[in-house]
């Protein structure tokens, strides 16, 4: 069964979030879409990231960066999609590692609440602040695990604990984030709460 609540997330996030901010349709050529990307399968019932980007026409394959730290997840993706590029790696360490690095769109899928959340995407945006160019980040907290309703929390602890980071103001100071204070809240497995930071120079 598709997962209909993370499409329609997705498409109001990423897609049209994109188009939105930046006044086309889609991502420039020399520049790339990168992703925490868990297994994409054209056999897939639950309406996968790579299929969704790349049929709504934002993408080509070419422009692609799937990463995920399960190599047997990457081996069937690059079995699937060989045209684009899959990478078994931490996020971090793949982008920051990458021979050529043109980030366009980054999606930031955490599977954390703040408290976790909140230094790892610090380190990842001071490291994207660094890169010139155009540049949209799509980031995902979770704010209630479904298994553990009692502890449910909220995207601006999120903000709170992000701005504390040194490399966050660090990143800021040096090309000066921008976010519209929207917040995309969504249950899919467990509720994500969803913020776009970007760049339009």
């Amino acid at each position: 069964m598709i997962r209909k609540a993370k499409l329609r997330a997705r498409q109001d996030t990423i897609i049209q979030e994109y188009q939105r901010i930046f006044g086309r349709s889609t991502l420039p050529t020399d520049q790339q879409y990168w992703t925490m990307c868990s297994r994409c399968s054209p056999d897939s019932q639950f309406g996968d990231e790579y299929n969704q980007v790349i049929n709504s026409g934002l993408i080509v394959p070419k422009q692609w960066y799937g990463v995920d730290i399960d190599p047997e997840k990457i081996r069937l993706n690059a079995i699937d999609y060989p045209e684009s590029h899959w990478i078994n790696m931490d996020f971090y360490r793949a982008m920051a590692s990458a021979p050529t690095f043109r980030p366009g769109i980054v999606n930031i899928d955490t599977m954390s609440m703040p408290e976790n959340a909140a230094p790892y995407v610090a380190e990842i945006l001071d490291m994207l602040s660094k890169v010139p160019g155009q540049m949209m980040v799509v980031i995902n907290v979770v704010t209630q695990f479904s298994h553990i309703k009692r502890r449910k929390t909220s995207i601006e602890k999120f903000l709170t604990l992000l701005v504390q980071e040194p490399l966050y103001q660090e990143s800021y100071d040096r090309c000066g984030w921008q976010h519209d204070k929207k917040k995309y809240t969504y249950a899919d497995v467990s509720e994500m709460t969803t913020l776009t930071f970007y760049r339009r120079k």
